[in-house]
């Protein structure tokens, strides 16, 4: 009985409306309710809201230009040899100099502008794709940010440290990360996400149309892509057999969201990179070999031991592989398509496979004298596949994938690594080489 009712109504003309609000803001008029009987009265008001103008909003950036799967086909088209292809896919979609120039001006810009703002210590690193080796042509640029020591200021409106604790946690740098990046005029759709494993503030750079995301946790990630950007330079197969194989993922939707459905690009370059290390003539070392080949103190984040050996002169010498671009790569699908993953332990760490009824009965002995890496909140060998990262060992890559995801993965692998088998046949048809495994569809093989 006692509700209040709001109404909008279309009138047909101003002068309609005049007659209801003659010259005033508010108007209350008494309005019979139907269907009383004697008439009842009932109150209306009627009030004259005036939108307040918004600023018109700068139109949205043209993002950076993606890979195209016709342009690289039409190319791949004019290379016969499959060997020869691998390695033109680099030359096609590897970033250009103009792409890390560009990325380092938007580093050098965002640290201007945080000194400015009061945190003259801080430090941008890039890392994934953009610094690895493995980056495309318009990908997304990730930056670990760490603002240094704060110094104590007086009271300035410039600092937003002024009324925090001088210990921040990483939602509180979202934050105000967010808030200095918005000054930017370069820096648009500014947003945080701070509900996630990683906490992380996005923007997309208005001049090249990059998508940036910056994070505040730990350099963990740097030192990933440095041992990932190291591994490509060890031999002159690695890197185009990785960038292959990401293509192939972004092709069929694979991989590059990371999540339940799909693999990250990093864990998928975990499995290039295991891969390699398992053969019977191993293209790369363990990590558990580059560390001990350490010759200095190592670093240590959150406990881990993230330093490795980069001297290949001061690494045992690895066996002779004669093996080829494409046999590589059909090595690949064959073995992750044909391996029983819900049965194994994926440790680059130990750059082999281990049983997971073994590994939960008697740890390896390079593990000895380690932090502890399986329980609860840790690896969990239950999980439908465990692909360990390599120096936070208590971090399994791809822990959040379904077990539908992985047979789909592992379908995926088994039609190309079917279409490689027929590449590779003698007096087999070879025409279209690569582009046949881009145009693959699930089940026709």
């Amino acid at each position: 009985q006692n509700r209040i009712y709001s109404v909008i109504i279309e009138f047909e003309n101003e002068k309609s409306v005049e007659d209801i609000i003659p010259g005033k803001k508010k108007r209350i008029h008494q309005i019979p309710k139907l269907g009383t009987n004697p008439v009842q009265i009932q109150s209306v008001t009627v009030t004259e809201r005036i939108m307040k103008s918004r600023p018109a909003r700068s139109p949205s950036p043209t993002l950076a230009e993606d890979i195209s799967f016709s342009v690289i086909k039409l190319q791949l088209s004019l290379v016969l040899d499959l060997d020869e292809q691998m390695e033109r896919i680099v030359d096609l979609i590897q970033l250009n100099q103009e792409d890390i120039s560009n990325r380092r001006l938007i580093c050098v810009n965002i640290s201007k502008t945080f000194c400015r703002q009061g945190y003259p210590a801080c430090v941008l690193y890039p890392f994934g794709s953009t610094v690895n080796g493995l980056g495309f042509q318009g990908c997304d640029m990730d930056v670990y940010l760490d603002l240094g020591e704060i110094p104590s200021f007086e009271s300035s409106k410039k600092n937003p440290l002024i009324d925090v604790p001088v210990t921040l946690n990483e939602v509180q740098k979202v934050k105000i990360a967010a808030n200095i990046l918005r000054t930017i005029p370069q820096c648009s759709r500014v947003f945080s996400i701070s509900n996630c494993r990683v906490p992380i503030v996005k923007f997309v750079h208005r001049p090249t149309g990059i998508n940036c995301d910056i994070s505040f946790k730990n350099k963990l990630s740097v030192f990933n892509s440095e041992f990932i950007r190291f591994c490509t330079q060890v031999d002159s197969r690695v890197r185009p057999l990785m960038m292959a194989v990401k293509l192939f993922g972004k092709r069929h939707n694979i991989s590059g969201g990371g999540g339940g459905t799909r693999l990250s690009n990093y864990a998928l370059a975990m499995l290039v990179i295991l891969y390699l290390q398992q053969l019977d003539q191993p293209l790369l070392h363990s990590v558990h070999t580059l560390q001990e080949y350490l010759d200095c103190d190592p670093e240590y984040i959150n406990g881990w031991n993230v330093s490795f050996a980069s001297d290949l002169d001061r690494l045992p010498s690895l066996p002779v592989n004669k093996q080829g671009h494409f046999e590589l790569l059909h090595g690949f699908f064959t073995f992750y398509s044909t391996l029983d993953i819900s049965k194994f332990f994926l440790s680059p760490y130990l750059g082999r496979l281990v049983s997971r009824e073994e590994i939960s009965n008697t740890l390896p002995q390079e593990f000895q004298n380690m932090p502890k890496f399986l329980g609860a909140d840790k690896i969990q060998l239950g999980k439908a596949a465990c692909l360990q990262d390599p120096f936070e060992l208590s971090h399994n890559v791809t822990k959040n994938l379904a077990e539908s995801t992985v047979l789909h993965l592992q379908t995926i692998f088994r039609c190309a690594a079917d279409i490689c088998l027929n590449l590779r046949t003698p007096g087999s048809n070879t025409r279209g080489g690569f582009n046949r495994l881009i145009d693959m569809e699930v089940g026709e093989h």
